[in-house]
């Protein structure tokens, strides 16, 4: 869907946003939960780096500052 764009950031928020209305209609916070994690790391956010939606646009792939993907669909 073309009126679809992604927003994501250091701050580790993604969202979704329908590019015609405005409206923001999708948010996900990257918290590092799962994984080898060390113990000061666990339950921080992690900062997004680069994303893509596939070529059909029916998923979202996102790679963060932890060397981790993470995939929405």
């Amino acid at each position: 869907d073309s009126s679809l764009v992604c927003t994501a950031g250091a701050d580790g928020v993604a969202k979704v946003w329908d590019w015609e209305s405005g409206r923001c209609i999708f948010t996900h916070s990257n918290t590092v939960d799962f994984g080898p994690v060390e113990g000061a790391e666990k339950n921080k956010l992690a900062g997004y780096l680069d994303g893509s939606f596939n070529s059909d646009g029916t998923m979202l792939v996102l790679t963060d500052d932890s060397g981790r993907l993470t995939i929405l669909d």
